[in-house]
């Protein structure tokens, strides 16, 4: 298995592979991260953006490391605030999220 880091800086999160020092992933907006307790996957809460072709809405993500295999994607509108929770053995993930609006959880199933 490769030994891997990863390092937060100013809203931009890298992955590195421990060994070579090269990075694996690199990505922006990111406004919190968690590592599953027994795999490689790293789950993302990346905020909403806008560019030339609007807005962009923010998106929870589970990657697969350091292949950059993307688990799951989940757009969301108008959060403003999302924290993630592993299950201890890596099974699921409960994010909870803060919107204008209203507040909800939601469960991911990671293994079968």
């Amino acid at each position: 298995m490769t030994s891997i880091f990863a390092l937060i800086s100013k809203n931009i999160i890298s992955i590195y592979e421990i060994n070579t020092f090269t990075a694996v992933l690199t990505v922006g907006n990111v406004m919190d991260f968690s590592w599953s307790p027994t795999d490689a996957i790293l789950a993302l809460f990346v905020s909403e953006s806008i560019d030339a072709g609007g807005a962009i809405p923010a998106l929870v993500k589970l990657v697969q490391i350091p292949c950059k295999e993307p688990l799951i994607e989940k757009k969301l509108s108008s959060v403003s605030k999302c924290k993630m929770y592993w299950q201890s053995n890596g099974e699921y993930l409960a994010m909870k999220a803060d919107s204008n609006t209203n507040n909800f959880v939601e469960l991911f199933q990671i293994k079968d």
